[in-house]
């Protein structure tokens, strides 16, 4: 079993993020994220082996908000 949450931080082993908690810090929804996996917008994180749910890491985390910055720069025209 791969660990999560804040326990696994403790104990000096990587924290997995959930998709529910990475769409709340990134402001986008559950839907959105698996949206942009799905359009190849951002590469998909690792899977859980047992149920198969995505498992993100920090720098899995990282890529999607450059991949958001990029986005809005392009918008805006920055």
């Amino acid at each position: 079993m791969i660990p999560t949450g804040p326990r696994s931080m403790n104990q000096g082993i990587p924290r997995h993020f959930r998709t529910v908690e990475v769409a709340r810090m990134l402001g986008v929804t559950k839907r959105t994220l698996n949206r942009w996996i799905a359009s190849g917008r951002i590469p998909a994180p690792e899977r859980h082996p047992e149920n198969g749910y995505h498992l993100w890491t920090s720098n899995d985390l990282q890529v999607v908000r450059n991949v958001q910055a990029e986005s809005l720069g392009r918008w805006y025209g920055w």
